[in-house]
């Protein structure tokens, strides 16, 4: 596994009934964090968060979101399509200087 494996990775599971306490509190801080910044978060499907990066893929979207959590504006950084999308190898998508730190 990779030094810059995700902190954090969120699938949403359809077909399951259980629901896993960690990633729904994880859920309601991003949703908090959007929502602190004026922005609405539809329903998350899938995430990821490493170092100060999220991604984020919400229902009926076909892409994933990228945006930095380090600052006080809730500003898209960059968007992947969702189809084929790696979620394990996130930190090939972070920002050149980003990935050795």
């Amino acid at each position: 596994m990779s030094k810059n494996a995700p902190t954090y990775l969120g699938i949403n599971d359809r077909e399951s009934s259980f629901v896993c306490p960690i990633m729904e509190y994880q859920k309601d801080k991003i949703k908090n964090w959007f929502g602190n910044r004026g922005c609405q978060v539809d329903k998350i499907y899938k995430f990821g968060l490493i170092k100060d990066w999220l991604f984020i893929q919400q229902t009926k979207n076909h892409t994933v979101e990228l945006y930095y959590l380090s600052t006080e504006i809730c500003e898209l950084y960059d968007e992947f399509e969702s189809k084929g999308f790696d979620w394990l190898n996130l930190e090939l998508k972070l920002p050149d200087d980003e990935i050795d730190c």
